[in-house]
């Protein structure tokens, strides 16, 4: 029985380091969620993906053990195609961390700024970082599916290409792609007076059964649910007071359209369109108060899922 404990001791204490864990992400070596997914599972493996869905598909075919997703930005907000993601699959939310992303404007050994003649990077640090490339005048932006991709194309070079490229990636892909950095905090507002850190981004985690930490027991729990409401006056004012009334916190809440009834007819004869309501709440499901308040939301909504429930975990 000692050896039982002992065993199940260190595993235990595997998994909360990550240890052999496979974490499957959307991009490829050097791309930020690589990191987080470090910074998640210190001692796991990462294991790119192409896709979103070929990280999350690899998870539920048991090829990955967990897969992270980037959910939100402070500078850019919410990645509403990774949100949608979470009603059709089967996973559960685990776990959240926070990374700070500071980007770099990165190019090949011996250019300068002034010879870079286009910027690759994602589509999202095209707006987190616009004030730094509007200053540079002439310079075409191109949009790839990772900043890790848009530094391996810098490079790897394009011959016909006018003018160095050069990319806004971490400044691990500078070293991971051979390239120089020629500027850091690359983000909008940072050349200011009182000048902004680097923007935060939240991931979540996800796995194929719900999970509680070891070692989580008093700590603060956030809960992650997606609701939709029938027509009538009142009703998400009625659907939130569930939460309210027990002092329960909310954190987000981010409406999206349903896609698979857009439209909804009221009863006054209007249409309109129909909402998927996310939210996140400071609630442990184990806590008397959470189990009363979501059977209360069962109550008006017609349509509630549970995401996941998992420790708070935003420190950066």
């Amino acid at each position: 029985p000692e050896v039982a404990e002992a065993a199940a001791a260190a595993l235990a204490a595997a998994a909360a380091s990550g240890g052999g864990l496979r974490v499957a992400y959307h991009g490829q070596p050097g791309a930020f969620s690589e990191e987080a997914a470090l910074q998640a599972y210190a001692q796991s493996a990462p294991v790119p993906y192409d896709t979103v869905e070929g990280a999350l598909e690899s998870v539920t075919q048991w090829g990955s053990d967990r897969a992270i997703l980037p959910i939100e930005n402070s500078a850019a907000g919410i990645l509403h195609s990774n949100l949608d993601m979470l009603l059709g699959t089967d996973l559960h939310v685990v776990g959240e961390v926070a990374l700070e992303t500071d980007f770099c404007l990165m190019t090949t050994p011996g250019a300068a700024l002034e010879d870079v003649g286009r910027v690759l990077t994602h589509d999202k640090a095209l707006i987190i970082c616009s004030e730094l490339l509007q200053g540079m005048e002439g310079v075409a932006r191109e949009a790839v599916y990772c900043t890790a991709r848009a530094a391996q194309v810098v490079s790897e070079g394009r011959p016909d290409a006018p003018g160095a490229l050069a990319a806004l990636a971490s400044a691990r892909c500078a070293e991971l792609y051979g390239l120089e950095v020629l500027c850091c905090n690359a983000h909008n507002g940072s050349g200011r007076e009182g000048k902004k850190g680097p923007p935060v981004s939240r991931y979540i985690t996800l796995a194929r059964d719900p999970l509680r930490p070891e070692g989580s027991e008093g700590a603060p729990f956030k809960t992650s649910l997606v609701f939709a409401l029938e027509d009538g006056p009142g009703q998400l004012f009625k659907a939130l007071s569930a939460f309210a009334l027990r002092d329960i916190d909310m954190t987000k809440i981010e409406s999206r359209p349903l896609k698979s009834v857009p439209i909804l007819s009221s009863k006054d004869g209007l249409r309109q369109f129909n909402y998927l309501f996310y939210l996140d709440v400071l609630a442990d499901p184990e806590h008397e108060a959470t189990r009363h308040a979501l059977r209360h939301l069962r109550e008006i909504a017609p349509f509630v899922k549970i995401l996941g429930s998992y420790p708070v975990n935003m420190s950066v």
